[in-house]
């Protein structure tokens, strides 16, 4: 059995750690580190952890003298290097969430770190596991449309999404966290670099701030929601999202002896969720598009926008004889006038993406156990999509 430390009690850890609490018999939790209390006991009460097991920091954790084989880091993501490579450092397997690291100095610090010591460092770009995508795969693999001409592919962000996470949220801020490129739009240059099975060089990015500013709020608009007199007339609705949809709270803490209704309407009227998304302090755009070119002169174009209400991923593949089409339910080929459909929506409707979320850690427990190579994106892999994030950043500040 492996024995894992959870560092990071967020909502995807939490996910990931839905496998182990299921599977038992491949691997148990032993510790875990995250600084919010209400967190650490809900764990404490779902895997039958003692006090003693459970940290505040990740210095503790490393102080201690508990038996671990892996961890899966789930943490803000300008702690996840310091803790990736503490980690490797103490002999421990990784399962990182992304972004590895802020700097492709520091990906590659912790791909050399891992390969020296043996150990496996899975960075979770979870759409590699999806069926869905996998489908994709298999029939790019198989159709005959002669020579990929291009690509395009849009990350609809939705407007929930954006707000939550992206303006009111702990991803607002790039000097906080990572600019959207990378803590959003990292998974799907991941994706295209494996469904296409070339690498990337950015030609150039261009992105803006565009909606979501203090300019652009509507007359009458309150710093607060449940505080505004036109909130049930907006699109953005810290108080419909939360309260009356009862959407995207999970994250939520519930202080001891609190109900879930009194924690969303705390956060409502002091928490930083409960802002009008026209004053907050986000400065990561809403909007961009990255030109790439593949090394065989395929065209690459990502596009980034937090500006629609659909959340949805959407690519078409365009060939010399042919299209592909798809838009995360739904696969079409197209070629001479025919179309052949592939309809996955059942599938896409699944909870954990439809499974990805767990069989992606299933892959990295295989790897501890057995020494058996990823499926998925291990750190080596990981390097050059990150590389293109990094790039594609640097060049949309500089211009």
């Amino acid at each position: 059995m492996v024995r894992i430390a959870a560092i990071g009690l967020g909502n995807r850890t939490c996910k990931y750690l839905q496998y182990v609490k299921s599977h038992a018999e491949e691997a148990g939790l032993v510790a875990v580190v995250e600084p919010e209390i209400s967190r650490r006991r809900t764990v404490i009460s779902e895997f039958g952890l003692s006090e003693d097991s459970c940290f505040e920091s990740i210095e503790s954790l490393w102080d201690s003298d508990i038996p671990i084989d892996a961890v899966i880091v789930g943490s803000p993501d300008r702690t996840h290097f310091h803790i990736a490579m503490g980690c490797l450092r103490k002999g421990w397997h990784v399962l990182l969430e992304k972004p590895a690291a802020c700097t492709s100095e520091e990906c590659a610090a912790l791909l050399h770190e891992a390969g020296t010591r043996g150990l496996s460092l899975c960075v979770c770009y979870v759409l590699r596991y999806h069926p869905y995508y996998n489908s994709l795969k298999s029939i790019l693999e198989k159709v005959d449309l002669g020579k990929l001409v291009s690509v395009k592919h849009t990350i609809n962000v939705g407007l929930d999404r954006m707000s939550h996470t992206f303006v009111r949220g702990f991803w607002s801020r790039a000097d906080e966290s990572s600019p959207i490129i990378v803590s959003k739009a990292s998974h799907d240059i991941d994706l295209l670099y494996w469904l296409i099975g070339s690498r990337f060089k950015v030609l150039a990015s261009e992105g803006v701030l565009n909606r979501y500013r203090k300019e652009n709020a509507p007359k009458g608009a309150g710093q607060r929601c449940i505080l505004c007199g036109i909130e049930k007339d907006c699109r953005f609705s810290a108080v419909d999202l939360y309260l009356r949809r009862d959407d995207w709270n999970c994250g939520f803490d519930i202080r001891e002896g609190e109900t879930k209704a009194a924690s969303i309407m705390r956060e409502l009227n002091e928490g930083r969720f409960g802002r009008c998304v026209y004053d907050c302090d986000n400065d990561v755009v809403d909007f961009q598009t990255v030109e790439m070119v593949t090394e065989q002169g395929c065209n690459v174009t990502l596009i980034i926008d937090g500006l629609t209400s659909e959340d949805s991923r959407i690519t078409r593949f365009v060939f010399e004889n042919g299209e592909i089409h798809a838009d995360g339910r739904v696969i079409k080929v197209v070629s001479g006038g025919m179309e052949e459909v592939t309809d996955m929506s059942d599938v896409c409707n699944l909870p954990l993406h439809a499974g990805a979320d767990l069989l992606i850690v299933k892959d990295f427990l295989d790897s501890v156990s057995n020494g058996t190579q990823l499926k998925g994106t291990d750190i080596g892999t990981a390097l050059h999509s990150h590389e293109v994030c990094f790039s594609a950043e640097a060049m949309r500040k500089s211009r």
